[in-house]
């Protein structure tokens, strides 16, 4: 006995190479890109009652940066965000469900947080001067 014997040019399925440079993003967070100008304006439901929001001073800031610190919170659960403009700084409110206000990220500087307001539902208008509203899809 001399064990199997070797055959030469086996079919064995080909080795298919891993393609070189390419590097698999990594998911988007909800919060960079995905989301719509709602109106100017403080989000509200259709009641005109508002979120349980975090919120914080980020200095001068742009719609897209403060989805991005939205994003941070990696939660399906956010609604939408607010901006506003107070001389040249800028307050962001990221909005969610009451009692769904996630963990805030280590080393935040999330500073104006408001739990058990009594908005419901989706985001359906924005009021208040002074704001912007924009919604993530639903």
């Amino acid at each position: 006995g001399t064990g199997s014997p070797i055959i030469s040019g086996a079919t064995k399925a080909p080795i298919t190479p891993s393609p070189t440079g390419v590097v698999t993003p990594a998911p988007t967070p909800v919060g960079i890109s995905t989301y719509s100008f709602l109106g100017a304006g403080f989000c509200e439901d259709s009641s005109g009652n508002r979120f349980d929001y975090v919120g914080g001073g980020i200095g001068t800031v742009t719609a897209p940066e403060c989805s991005k610190f939205c994003g941070q919170f990696a939660s399906s659960d956010l609604l939408g965000f607010s901006l506003n403009k107070v001389g040249n700084s800028v307050n962001c409110f990221c909005f969610f469900p009451d009692g769904k206000i996630p963990n805030l990220p280590s080393g935040s500087n999330w500073n104006n947080i408001r739990a058990n307001l009594a908005g419901s539902g989706p985001i359906t208008q924005a009021n208040n001067p002074g704001y912007e509203c924009y919604v993530y899809p639903q």
